[in-house]
């Protein structure tokens, strides 16, 4: 569109928001773009992990560990972990980014969300059983997987006599 006088019409932005290409939260569309890759990254993982926790349903903790441990199971779960978290922290930056007001205030819960999501994300993988727990030692192992150890020493109880791997979870 062309003004009366033959220039072209006139910008609102500011010659140095020309120049940078960057909208009014200073962040342009990366996040934008971001939240929206991250999104159809869950939406595409989101059928692994389902299937993966049916698998582990009804399963004890030996076994649970036993899924869980497997390498395309681990990359699965991770990439869910840090999808789902990278969203989540886009999410909450773009509402801290816009309602709130005090800048102070907007910096600290910035900050705050930040750290958040980076302690959800590091605890994330102990939380879904990556890691063996205190009573998942190599005799529970044993024991959940049929062998003949009858004696054993469980944290919190003492020593116990255990004939079937399901007395174990109802103890524990």
């Amino acid at each position: 569109m062309t003004a009366p006088g033959g220039e072209a019409a006139k910008s609102m932005r500011t010659p140095l928001g020309r120049v940078r290409n960057l909208g009014a939260s200073h962040s342009g569309t990366t996040d934008f773009w971001y939240q929206r890759l991250t999104a159809v990254a869950m939406t595409l993982l989101i059928i692994p992990v389902l299937v993966i926790v049916m698998m582990l349903l009804g399963r004890n903790q030996a076994g649970a560990a036993q899924i869980l441990g497997s390498l395309p199971i681990a990359v699965i779960l991770l990439l869910f972990i840090i999808a789902s978290t990278w969203h989540m922290k886009i999410g909450m930056q773009v509402v801290i980014e816009d309602y709130v007001h005090n800048e102070k205030l907007k910096i600290a819960s910035i900050m705050a969300n930040n750290f958040f999501t980076v302690v959800v994300a590091l605890a994330s993988p102990r939380k879904a059983g990556s890691r063996p727990t205190a009573l998942m030692s190599s005799s529970a192992v044993a024991l959940a997987s049929g062998s003949a150890a009858k004696n054993m020493l469980v944290p919190g109880i003492g020593s116990a006599k255990f004939s079937q791997p399901s007395e174990l979870n109802a103890r524990t």
